[in-house]
């Protein structure tokens, strides 16, 4: 096993000194202009919904992290039935999480949409 996982890191290590293309541009491209992902968006609606989407995906990344989290616990419980229950507990409250993030997500969308209409 040990010389098996020798020639793997051997391998891997001679392979970052492979010649690569760097596929940076293409040939005869011209100039690429960058846009100001902030201008044009200076209403209050916009600025709002942003900051809802921002919180809203902090809020999901955060749920996932908690059940990886939960998978870890109860993977490396041994068998021991409160770390089991510990782990299995954390992974339904992230799943409880990720649900009651979808559900604000709709409700707030809702309002927005009623908010903006006429």
């Amino acid at each position: 096993m040990k010389v098996f996982l020798t020639v793997i890191l051997l391998a891997l290590c001679f392979t970052a000194f492979l010649p690569t293309n760097a596929l940076a541009q293409a040939p005869g491209g011209g100039v690429v202009k960058l846009e100001n992902p902030i201008e044009g968006g200076g209403d209050i609606e916009t600025i709002i919904g942003r900051a809802i989407k921002v919180a809203l995906g902090l809020m999901g990344t955060f749920a996932f992290f908690m059940f990886i989290d939960g998978g870890f616990v109860w993977l490396t419980s041994a068998g021991r039935p409160d770390r089991v229950k510990q782990g299995a507990m954390t992974m339904l409250f992230a799943v409880i999480g990720i649900f009651v993030i979808f559900v604000s997500y709709d409700i707030l969308n809702a309002i927005i949409l009623d908010l903006g209409s006429p």
